[in-house]
């Protein structure tokens, strides 16, 4: 907006041009850092969401944590990381809402599961001189790491896979007809992209 000196007998100072500059505010980033798109948990696992947010015009005022329309947490400063403890058995839509200190915001979204401690173990079966892992159903985009021991003492690793929410099986034919025992685990999140 330009402005122009004004003179009038009834008008008492004067006006002087002037320049107002608008400038647009850009929106904050906010990126769930700690979880894939969609993740699965195991009952009593907790879901630790960590956010990377960044203004590139200005400053963070708060990341807010949502399970679907519901406010979990506030954050005002870094690290901006909440964990969600007690999560009951189902599915849920996390959603983080980071805010810039001029009121732009931006929305990420992740997928949750939380299902039985059972889904972790699987059944074993033979086939032949193999073994066969089964799970009916694998933890969505978590890592399985699977060692195999043949005395209970000694345990070595054996593989590992990641979970799509799909059956799944594990071969294992180098036992050479010995009695094999196996056990399961979860890496950590975040998990390495591969």
């Amino acid at each position: 907006f330009l402005g122009n000196t004004a003179t009038d007998s009834n008008f008492f100072g004067r006006v002087d041009n002037f320049i107002v500059a608008i400038t647009r505010n850009l929106p904050p980033e906010g990126v769930i850092a700690s979880l894939p798109s969609s993740v699965s948990f195991l009952s009593g696992e907790p879901i630790v969401i960590e956010v990377n947010a960044s203004d590139s015009d200005g400053g963070i005022a708060r990341v807010e944590f949502y399970d679907g329309e519901n406010l979990l947490a506030t954050v005002v400063s870094p690290p901006y990381t909440y964990t969600w403890n007690q999560v009951p058995l189902g599915n849920f839509t996390l959603s983080v809402k980071t805010t810039d200190n001029f009121w732009a915001s931006t929305v990420a979204t992740v997928q949750v599961e939380v299902v039985p401690n059972s889904r972790l173990q699987p059944e074993v079966r033979t086939n032949g001189n193999s073994f066969i892992l089964h799970w009916d159903a694998s933890l969505i985009g978590r890592d399985y790491l699977i060692d195999r021991s043949f005395d209970l003492e000694d345990w070595h690793p054996f593989g590992s896979y990641r979970g799509d929410g799909l059956q799944k099986e594990v071969f294992d034919s180098t036992t050479n007809n010995q009695r094999a025992f196996y056990r399961t685990a979860l890496r950590k999140l975040p998990l390495t992209t591969e």
